[in-house]
């Protein structure tokens, strides 16, 4: 298999929860929560994009853990609300060097229950289609049976509401446990094949309700 590059886009800023991704989170914060999981994973290349500084001259922080980790200062403009992912991971592959045919593996450090197995399957399958892009998704509400408000009135989402769960088509979510394309590819290419994850091993943070529902999951992992 050809070598394989992880990039986890840890910024300082958020909303929801503040600073979520260097927050202690049962002991150990989602960005080191997600860096353990690729050591453990075997990858000894692994980049950490951040606008985290500590009053560090940073561009090259170079600080070298188990395997050989860096952390990649990227300005704030690549680490605000506003800023897509794409944009960060280009600024990473920019500034990284690699064969064209590296695995790129993609870690939010929002999937706290990530586990090793996960980026296995992602990278198996990704060996095994040799295209396309692999994306982790969970099921979750199919939009058949949502309604919107329109001008004071309810609307079925489709163009017809659906009464029956048996009669709904499966609807799944990108969840952020892993991503996963070659590196001469560009960002997530098509075709897009599902890694699908069960809801037991998936859990975002994005509310603070959200963060004591995995502190709970955690916990009762042990």
């Amino acid at each position: 298999m050809s070598s394989v590059l992880v990039i986890i886009p840890a910024r300082t800023g958020s909303k929801g929860i503040l600073n979520k991704n260097w927050k202690p989170l049962c002991g150990c914060s989602p960005h080191d929560r997600a860096l353990q999981v690729a050591i453990d994973a075997g990858i000894t290349d692994i980049v950490t994009t951040t606008d985290r500084t500590d009053g560090v001259d940073a561009r090259w922080l170079g600080l070298i853990f188990a395997y050989h980790h860096r952390i990649l200062y990227a300005p704030a403009p690549l680490h605000t609300d506003g800023c897509f992912m794409q944009a960060i991971v280009e600024d990473v592959l920019a500034r990284i060097p690699g064969p064209p045919d590296q695995m790129i593996l993609l870690l939010q450090p929002t999937q706290p229950l990530r586990e090793v197995k996960h980026l296995k399957f992602a990278m198996d399958r990704l060996d095994i289609e040799g295209r396309g892009s692999v994306i982790s998704v969970v099921e979750t509400e199919s939009p058949e049976k949502l309604c919107c408000i329109r001008e004071h009135r309810l609307w079925p989402w489709g163009w017809q509401l659906i009464e029956r769960r048996q009669d709904t088509v499966a609807a799944y979510r990108r969840d952020g446990t892993v991503y996963a394309w070659y590196r001469k590819d560009g960002y997530l290419p098509c075709p897009w094949w599902p890694l699908v994850i069960p809801s037991s091993e998936s859990s975002p943070l994005d509310t603070p309700f959200d963060w004591q529902m995995a502190e709970m999951r955690l916990k009762a992992r042990g």
